[in-house]
This record gives C-alpha cells, sequence and structure tokens, in this order.
C-alpha cells in the first residue's frame, strides 16, 4: 500500500513534465503513447528491469524524447478513427499517465470505459486509485483481481464489452499484454498494446528491444 501511494504521488509531480510535452507537441496522439508508455516503466519485480522511484523523474524526462517502437502510424489512425474505447490499466503511478491520456480521449469526443482491478495484486491500479485520481467522472468496469485479464475469471461485464466490436482495446503493460496475447486472434485489428519491454521474453514476442517503448495495433 506504501509503494502504491508513493508511485501515485511520484507520478502526480511529474504529470506537469508529460503535460508540457503534450503542450508543446506537434503530434498530439504520438505524445500521449510514449508518456502512457514511459509511464510503464513504474513497476517491481520484474527480472531484468530495476525501477528506482527516487531516480525516475530523470528517467521520466528523457523518456519524453525517447523513440516509440511498433506500428505507431496504424495505431494512431485506429484511435483517430476510435468512437469507443476499453482501456485495461496496469500499475498504480502510472495509472495517473493513463487517466491523462483518457482526459484527452475524451476530449476528442470518444467514449472511454476504464477497467482497473477491483483489488491489487501487486502494485495495480485499482478502481480506488482511478476514482481519487481521475481529473474527471470516470467510468469504470472492473477486470478483476487477477494478473492481466483472465476469461476464466473475468465477469460478463468486461467480457461484453471486450467483445464488442465497436470498442478499440488498449491493453496497457506486460500482465495484460501476457494474457490478452493468449487470446488477441479473437480481438484482432482493434487490439492496441502499450508498454515498455522490460524483460527479455516479452520484448522477443514483440520483436523490440528489451527496454524500448512499445505501441502496437495487432
Amino acid at each position: 500500500r506504501e509503494l502504491k501511494s508513493e508511485s501515485n504521488a511520484t507520478a502526480v509531480k511529474l504529470l506537469e513534465l508529460a503535460e508540457r510535452a503534450y503542450e508543446q507537441s506537434g503530434d498530439k496522439i504520438r505524445t500521449l503513447l510514449l508518456i502512457t508508455a514511459a509511464g510503464n516503466s513504474m513497476e517491481y519485480g520484474v527480472r531484468g528491469h530495476e525501477f528506482k522511484i527516487t531516480e525516475f523523474a530523470d528517467e521520466f524526462d528523457k523518456l519524453l524524447r525517447a523513440p516509440l517502437s511498433g506500428n505507431v502510424d496504424e495505431v494512431i489512425d485506429a484511435i483517430r478513427q476510435a468512437s469507443r474505447i476499453l482501456y485495461l490499466t496496469d500499475n498504480a503511478g502510472e495509472i495517473v499517465f493513463d487517466l491523462f491520456f483518457i482526459k484527452k480521449l475524451l476530449e476528442m469526443g470518444k467514449k472511454v470505459v476504464i477497467s482497473p482491478k477491483t483489488s491489487p495484486i501487486l502494485n495495480d491500479a485499482t478502481v480506488d486509485d482511478v476514482r481519487m485520481l481521475a481529473p474527471f467522472d470516470p467510468e469504470i468496469v472492473p477486470s478483476g483481481s487477477h494478473i492481466g485479464l483472465s476469461l476464466d475469471e473475468a465477469d460478463e461485464d468486461i467480457l461484453s464489452i471486450l467483445w464488442d466490436e465497436e470498442y478499440l482495446v488498449i491493453s496497457k503493460g506486460m500482465g495484460n499484454y501476457e494474457m490478452i496475447s493468449e487470446f488477441e486472434e479473437k480481438i484482432k485489428g482493434r487490439l492496441i498494446y502499450i508498454l515498455r519491454a522490460k524483460c527479455l521474453p516479452v520484448a522477443a514476442s514483440l520483436g523490440v528491444k528489451q527496454r524500448e517503448l512499445v505501441a502496437i495495433l495487432r
């Protein structure tokens, strides 16, 4: 719990950097993708990825100028064209940047359903985090209390949105990627992964280098 509140507080302080990068950007959606992928660095206990919260401000600033791997133009087009989006969140801390992204999506006139965890597994963002940190009135449909989105354990509310072809699905982070990649064929063409490839197996399966920031439309 202490880790979570420290992560959230750190991200809130860094939000100003993200806002400035967004305001100065000539390519707003790409910058939003970069901000939220950089935020996915805020994760503990990943082999090959050492996260130090005290050093993250400097790292975050650098990451906002880093390249973004993936078929980014296709990702941007898909977001532009979508009118409904299901956003599957990952960790505390980075949820602050997710909510900044979602606020901008709402300002573009999109309907966004946010799907956090009902209770945290490690450092997961929960329904309470979203309610506490959202600078707008969020529409929330939780994804359960297991790692990633499990088809076996998710309830009908979230599954009915997932299978609805009107929705573009944004899957944030490695836990969601590892679960959803098992059934991604079923939502092919309307699935976006946004993450930092913090461990080698995930980087290899995505065809990117370890630690790269990634936005991929599948």
